[in-house]
């Protein structure tokens, strides 16, 4: 028993002696802490890979899965005021997600449309290109005598076209006396002069005072083979001329029509009492013949 006693004492102090006398490298635990001593450069691990220093972090783990695709669809889109500023929300958890938005109107910009486009290509000297309008029918302005147009019988052309067109607008030459109240020509396209009368487009056209130029009636409609009439008046004028038979008036054309998808009627429509009459190749007094009013018809054939 006593040997046994002996023994065990020798042990302990053999440890005690050991670590008490170990050399630099060692592992010992002081105060709960495991503490490391000695020359050696770190922590070795089975994989080969060396901790110099230690850290919170272990050695990186393995790569995750994949996780779920995001999805994004849009939600609402509201128009704000003029000015103020975009913005733009999400909601929703991944991966069904849902984007608003909201989206500042814009100013108060002139409209864009094919014919104000064209003309900026036209003012640019560029060539146009094939989708700009290009003149379908026409009359071209003789410049100098005129149809008066000082009563409240109405003045009319017609022109028939061979094929379905998109029609973008059409040119009417026109003039004003230097001294008038009226100054406003009312004008229509139709395809009839009496009965069943369906009209494309009307328009009131202004020309300032003293003044002869074209002004351009919009019309933007693809209109079917077939005949039409432009039809115009100055409703309420009788005309009161300084110099007689100065007049508000629509000129004439030189009498050489544009037939290039279809027809120009020649002479002039004139409305009197209750009937159209058509004056056509007969001279006036003057000498003048019955050449239809200048006009020109734009536009684009249907594809």
């Amino acid at each position: 028993m006593i040997g046994r006693i002996l023994l065990q004492a020798a042990v302990i102090l053999v440890f005690f002696v050991a670590s008490a006398f170990a050399g630099t490298d060692s592992v010992k635990i002081y105060n709960g802490d495991l503490r490391i001593y000695g020359s050696g450069n770190g922590l070795v691990f089975p994989d080969g890979s060396i901790q110099y220093k230690a850290t919170l972090e272990g050695p990186p783990g393995p790569q995750g899965p994949a996780g779920p695709t995001n999805s994004l669809s849009i939600g609402t889109i509201t128009t704000s005021g003029s000015g103020s500023q975009a913005a733009a929300s999400i909601t929703g958890a991944a991966p069904n997600q849902v984007l608003n938005l909201t989206i500042p109107q814009g100013t108060n910009a002139p409209p864009l449309s094919l014919t104000s486009i064209c003309a900026a290509i036209t003012a640019g000297g560029a060539q146009l290109p094939s989708f700009c309008p290009t003149i379908l029918v026409g009359a071209p302005n003789k410049g100098s005598s005129y149809y008066g147009m000082y009563s409240q019988d109405a003045k009319a052309v017609s022109f028939t076209l061979s094929g379905s067109y998109y029609v973008s607008t059409i040119d009417i030459v026109l003039r004003t006396l230097a001294v008038t109240n009226f100054t406003t020509f009312n004008f229509s396209l139709q395809n009839a002069l009496t009965g069943s009368i369906t009209t494309y487009a009307s328009a009131s056209l202004t020309v300032p005072l003293g003044n002869s130029s074209p002004v351009v009636m919009s019309v933007n409609k693809i209109l079917p083979a077939g005949t039409y009439y432009l039809v115009g008046i100055i409703p309420g004028y009788f005309g009161t001329p300084v110099t007689p038979g100065d007049v508000n008036g629509w000129f004439l054309s030189n009498g050489v029509y544009n037939n290039v998808t279809g027809t120009v009627t020649d002479g002039l429509w004139s409305y009197s009492g209750s009937t159209w009459n058509l004056s056509s190749g007969d001279y006036y007094h003057n000498g003048t013949m019955y050449y239809t009013p200048a006009f020109s018809v734009h536009g684009l054939p249907v594809i």
